[in-house]
């Protein structure tokens, strides 16, 4: 069977965790069902889903999807169980259609705190070009700051 499809992500993981799926996409708070989500992120980041559309299916907010973008990228015990849920998955009989590679994944979480990055150093740029440019700069500066 092909992993592609959010429900059959959150079904095999829940089953993976063993929590029942309507809970893994509740409010609770508790540590195995957040765990189950940062997970089903990760996969369904593997199969391609934009984390808009993973925040709206597991009725979280773009942010908290972020957050776990980061604990993707950061948390040793969660790498770990990306490998460890695979082999379980492989053993369901799933097989993995997409070329991105786990560390592909795992840097596309790091994409939004890199490109904060870039924004920060730009707006410093621009900030000094106005205070120190010519009024034709300070006007461009304006304009580019306004799209920042």
């Amino acid at each position: 069977m092909k992993l592609s499809n959010y429900k059959e992500v959150i079904t095999l993981i829940s089953e993976y965790f063993e929590v029942p799926a309507k809970e893994v996409i509740g409010k609770s708070r508790k540590h195995e069902l957040v765990f189950a989500r940062v997970l089903i992120t990760f996969w369904l980041l593997y199969i391609g889903m934009h984390k808009r559309r993973i925040a709206r299916e597991m009725n979280r907010d773009h942010a908290t999807v972020c957050h776990y973008m980061k604990l993707i990228k950061d948390d040793a015990v969660i790498k770990s169980h990306i490998d460890k849920c695979k082999a379980y998955l492989e053993q369901q009989g799933i097989y993995f259609p997409c070329q991105q590679t786990w560390q592909a994944v795992i840097e596309s979480c790091n994409y939004r705190s890199a490109n904060r990055e870039v924004i920060r150093e730009m707006a410093i740029f621009i900030n000094n070009l106005k205070e120190e440019g010519t009024e034709s700069m300070k006007g461009h500066a304006d304009y580019i700051l306004e799209y920042l």
